[in-house]
C-alpha cells in the first residue's frame, strides 16, 4: 500500500510539474506576442495635396497633429504642393496658413490614428476658405 501511495505522490509532482511549465510557455508566448505586436504596430500614411485656387499669395503654410507636424512654406496662387506623412498619435489633422496678412486655420480630417492613413486634397480659395476632399489624390505633385 505504501508503495502505491509512493507512486501516486511521484506521479502528482511530476503532473504538477508538467502543468506549472505548459503554463509558463503559455505565458511566455503570450508575452512574446504582445510585444511582437506593439513594436512591429504598423503605421500609417497620409498624404495631404494642398493647391492655392485663390488670386493671393499663401504663405506660412503648416500641417499639424495625427503625426504631422511640418511647415511647408508658400504657395503662389494656382500653386500646390504635396506632403506625406507617418502617422502618429490620434487626433485631428490641422491646416494653418496665412492669406492677405490674415491667419486661418482648417481641419483636414478630423480623426487619424498611428494604425491607420490616408489622403485628402485641400484647396485654398479666397478669403481663407479651404475645402477638402478626402480619398483619391489626382494631382500627382511633387512631395515636400
Amino acid at each position: 500500500m505504501s508503495r502505491l501511495i509512493e507512486y501516486l505522490r511521484t506521479i502528482g509532482g511530476i503532473g504538477f510539474v508538467a502543468a506549472a511549465s505548459i503554463l509558463g510557455l503559455a505565458i511566455l508566448s503570450f508575452a512574446l506576442i504582445i510585444i511582437a505586436v506593439v513594436i512591429l504596430h504598423p503605421r500609417g500614411y497620409y498624404c495631404a495635396e494642398i493647391v492655392n485656387r485663390s488670386s493671393e499669395k499663401v504663405d506660412l503654410i503648416t500641417l499639424s497633429g495625427g503625426g504631422a507636424d511640418a511647415t511647408l512654406g508658400d504657395l503662389a496662387p494656382s500653386a500646390g504642393l504635396r506632403h506625406c506623412f507617418q502617422t502618429g498619435p490620434e487626433g485631428a489633422l490641422f491646416l494653418s496658413f496665412r492669406q492677405d496678412g490674415q491667419h486661418h486655420k482648417a481641419t483636414v480630417d478630423g480623426y487619424i490614428t498611428s494604425g491607420t492613413g490616408g489622403e485628402a486634397v485641400v484647396e485654398i480659395n479666397d478669403f481663407g476658405r479651404v475645402s477638402v476632399e478626402k480619398g483619391q489624390i489626382v494631382l500627382g505633385l511633387d512631395a515636400r
